[in-house]
């Protein structure tokens, strides 16, 4: 090396910076190489399988004239397989020693490093574009995690919507139940027939848990008028009297109906008055005490 060199340090630093240059090609040109290598390596173990299947077919006596075809069409293909494996095998093989033996050519022309240059300090690259690589996405990496927040945020806010117009769909479902059980409640009270009013009922027998319900009578109110038939089990003969005229006259009436025949109408309150007469006259002979009478789901009942 001239003396010249030593005091041009700009022509020093660019030859540096060549040489450097070159130790990368040669380099990235090894690591090539130690690609192909391990491909080798991973190739071995099927050269071995294929090596071993070459003795076997060669240890095994040939094949007779009585084969089958189908044997000798498999000996064959495996025959086949075996010479495609093998020159695909050596082509590889022959590749790696021609990029091995360029290396070794390209490596032993190069001038031997000198000790001084060896000592000269080199910025790292990669950490240099690490950096600037992370500075330039800093802004970018905030934004996402902001975004990565607010879109958390959205997602709970949703779930909760969702729970509450889940509850909210319960209850108009519910609202609707109920308005379509009132509309048809309204429907049935609007075609039901008319209520019956009963001013005096006479029993038989004194049970009214018994009989009321036989009767068909869901609801008794007013006052109960015990006389002198409580526990005789008869009904008074004067009202018997009148049930059984009134039952006579409309048979009459039906009978005339039926046969055809008119029958001049009677005056309507002579009868009336027969029938409050008999009543009054059947209030006078018999005494009566007024009890009043409780319904059962009501908490004031008392026992009679």
């Amino acid at each position: 090396m001239s003396m010249k060199g030593f005091f041009n340090p700009k022509q020093t630093n660019q030859q540096l910076h060549t040489e450097l240059e070159d130790f990368k090609h040669q380099i990235k040109r090894i690591n090539t190489l130690e690609v192909h290598m391990n491909r080798f390596l991973k190739l071995e173990p099927q050269i071995g399988s294929l090596i071993m299947l070459k003795k076997k077919l060669e240890a095994q006596p040939s094949h007779s004239n009585d084969s089958s075809p189908s044997q000798r069409s498999t000996h064959k293909n495996a025959e086949q397989a075996y010479a495609k494996d093998k020159k695909e095998i050596a082509n590889q093989l022959q590749f790696l020693k021609e990029k091995v033996a360029q290396l070794e050519q390209v490596i032993s022309t190069q001038p031997p490093r000198d000790k001084k240059i060896e000592t000269v300090p080199y910025p790292d690259l990669t950490s240099l574009i690490e950096q600037s690589v992370e500075k330039k996405m800093a802004p970018y990496l905030e934004r996402m995690t902001e975004l990565d927040e607010r879109v958390s945020a959205l997602e709970r806010s949703m779930s909760l919507l969702t729970e509450v117009q889940v509850d909210m769909l319960k209850r108009t479902s519910a609202l609707q139940e109920e308005v379509k059980a009132i509309h048809q409640r309204a429907a049935l009270l609007e075609n039901a027939p008319p209520p019956i009013h009963i001013d005096k009922f006479f029993l038989d027998k004194y049970e009214q848990n018994n009989n009321i319900g036989q009767v068909g009578i869901k609801e008794l109110g007013g006052t109960l008028n015990i006389g002198a038939t409580y526990g005789s089990g008869a009904i008074p003969k004067d009202f018997t009297d009148q049930i059984q005229k009134d039952m006579e006259e409309l048979k009459n009436a039906k009978s005339d109906i039926s046969s055809g025949k008119t029958k001049p109408a009677q005056p309507a309150q002579p009868a009336q008055e027969e029938k409050e007469n008999s009543s009054s006259a059947f209030e006078k002979e018999e005494t009566y005490t007024e009890v009043p009478i409780f319904d059962e789901d009501d908490p004031k009942e008392e026992s009679i």
